[in-house]
C-alpha cells in the first residue's frame, strides 16, 4: 500500500488549506478549454467558478484572485458586469446550471 496521497485526498487537502482547488480541462474538437474552482461553496457558500476560453495560467489566477475576494466577503452575483477582475475590460458573469 502507497503512502502517496490519492487525487481525492490532495483535492480535499487542498481545500483544506487554501479554501479551493482549481482544475483545467483541455480544449478539443467538442469545446473550448476552461478552468474551474471546487471547494468555494463547501468553504465560503459562494457559487463556484467557471472560466471558458482563456489561457490556464491566467485563468487559474483570475479564479485565485476572485477567491481572495470571496475570503474578504465579497458576494459574485450572476447577470451583472464587474469591472474588477480583469485590468481595463467589464466581465460579464452568468450563472451556469447545475446540468452542465
Amino acid at each position: 500500500m502507497s503512502d502517496k496521497p490519492t487525487i481525492d485526498q490532495k483535492l480535499s487537502n487542498n481545500i483544506k488549506q487554501y479554501g479551493l482547488q482549481v482544475l483545467h480541462v483541455m480544449a478539443d474538437d467538442t469545446g473550448p478549454g476552461f478552468s474551474y474552482s471546487i471547494g468555494l461553496f463547501e468553504s465560503y457558500g459562494h457559487p463556484e467558478i467557471i472560466i471558458i476560453g482563456l489561457k490556464q495560467q491566467l485563468a487559474h489566477k483570475l479564479i485565485n484572485n476572485m477567491a481572495n475576494d470571496v475570503k474578504k466577503g465579497k458576494i459574485y452575483t450572476s447577470l451583472k458586469y464587474e469591472a474588477g477582475i480583469l485590468d481595463n475590460f467589464n466581465c460579464y458573469l452568468i450563472k451556469v446550471e447545475k446540468s452542465n
